[in-house]
């Protein structure tokens, strides 16, 4: 259990408190990377004592974690639907425009040779959320060949795939381009699979 696991999940201090570091770290992001960032900095941007980010939070990797497995929460709140193409096309369309505005957090993660760690909570949060929705809308289709398990990774290996493409190349291609390529393929009806 870490530090901010062990809180009340409904305390709005502590939920302030998160959202004043969080923001202060994507603030920071935009003006340098990651590495140049320290706790200092952080408590200064947020205005808040260092001994109470340290009640919080480890160090800036575990808030760094923390932010992204809220981002990936809300990112995948509504969940990709096989017959609503507009929908889902949304849900895709607000995941590039948030990497659009968060380049510096995005790249850091995605293509840094030293963020593996990183990289893997955010693949692993993807294909768990992606894992669950097919638990809930596929459970009459148990006879396949393929698990849960390598659907949802392939998918999230997938995703982050396609995102680290997009930053590598400047973000060449248009937002509703790329957007709606990956939504298409996404919707592509699979090869039936087990549901464990």
């Amino acid at each position: 259990m870490t530090k901010s696991d062990s809180y009340p999940k409904k305390d709005l201090r502590i939920i302030r408190t998160h959202k004043l570091l969080w923001n202060a770290l994507l603030e920071l992001l935009k003006e340098c990377s990651f590495d140049e960032i320290n706790v200092k900095d952080i408590c200064e941007r947020a205005m808040v004592h260092r001994s109470t980010f340290y009640m919080h939070f480890e160090n800036k990797c575990h808030l760094l974690t923390y932010g992204l497995q809220n981002i990936i929460e809300l990112l995948t709140s509504d969940k990709f639907s096989n017959d609503n193409f507009e929908e889902a096309g949304k849900i895709t369309l607000d995941v590039f425009k948030h990497v659009a505005s968060y380049y510096t957090l995005y790249f850091e993660i995605l293509l840094k040779k030293d963020n593996q760690n990183l990289r893997n909570i955010f693949c692993n949060q993807i294909a768990q959320d992606i894992k669950e929705y097919l638990k809930q809308t596929t459970a009459n289709n148990s006879n396949g060949t393929v698990t849960l398990t390598i659907v949802s990774q392939f998918y999230a290996g997938a995703i982050l795939s396609v995102i680290s493409w997009w930053l590598e190349n400047n973000m060449s291609m248009p937002i509703e381009q790329i957007s709606r390529q990956l939504t298409e393929l996404l919707l592509v009806k699979n090869a039936c699979f087990k549901s464990n």
